[in-house]
């Protein structure tokens, strides 16, 4: 491989290397490959075997799909606080089928991502005055030969109802909690199957597994109002999104 060629391969491998936030004993570690021989390969000073090079796209490859599989966890709940139907089905394959136990099996027998999404968006804006999912321990396992990864994810969804059912608010400063209102807690378990179709990937199966839910009533309002926080029609109003689009 001409010199050039090397130097620039070497860049390449620098650049993807610090991207995964990498030093090149960790790379060496899960690659197999000696840190001497990385070192030269980044200087140029190597022409890397096809296996030596193998090995080091397939654990950076690895590394990137669990970043990327991260990614569409956040977005899944964020599209289902938000409201935002196009993000939520984003993170869906079209043939994906889920259940969510029995409260869904019921209306969906065999019910997709898309069909999910469509049904809780619309229980969420129509029916709670607010929504609240948070991840806490999470494990990815990733097959990059195969394209195929599977996670299982440790949730906390919190979810705000009124007594009259009334609902429908978009802006959080409209759904701040009053006493008599009920606030439901639900731990669980998002168990996922991926796959990575057109270079995305995506939930191709999802049972969930509930561990802890519960309710309780709310006796006084907390005393500090809840602010900077959009769904629904106004769901680009959180700045959240302007968050995102500053880092694109």
């Amino acid at each position: 491989m001409p010199i050039d060629d090397l130097t620039a391969l070497g860049q390449k491998m620098r650049e993807a290397r610090k991207k995964k936030d990498l030093t090149q004993q960790e790379l060496s570690d899960l690659s197999h490959v000696s840190v001497k021989q990385i070192a030269n390969i980044e200087k140029g000073k190597m022409n890397p075997s096809y296996l030596i090079l193998k090995a080091l796209a397939k654990e950076i490859d690895r590394l990137a799909s669990i970043e990327e599989i991260r990614a569409q966890l956040f977005n899944y709940i964020q599209a289902v606080d938000r409201i935002d139907y196009e993000l939520g089905y984003s993170v869906f394959a079209e043939d994906s089928l889920l259940d969510y136990g029995s409260y869904y099996y019921d209306i969906f027998p065999n019910m997709t991502g898309r069909q999910f999404i469509d049904s809780c968006l619309g229980d969420h804006l129509n029916g709670c005055k607010w929504t609240h999912h948070m991840y806490s321990a999470m494990r990815i396992d990733v097959n990059v030969d195969n394209g195929t990864a599977g996670s299982s994810t440790y949730g906390h969804i919190n979810q705000i109802f009124s007594p009259d059912g009334k609902a429908q608010a978009t802006a959080v400063k409209d759904a701040n909690p009053n006493p008599g209102d009920v606030l439901a807690h639900q731990r669980v378990r998002y168990n996922d199957l991926w796959e990575r179709r057109d270079g995305k990937w995506v939930i191709v199966k999802r049972t969930v597994s509930y561990d802890i839910p519960y309710n309780e009533t709310i006796e006084a309002n907390a005393g500090v109002n809840a602010e900077n926080s959009y769904r629904g029609d106004e769901y680009k109003k959180d700045p959240s999104y302007e968050a995102f689009a500053y880092g694109a």
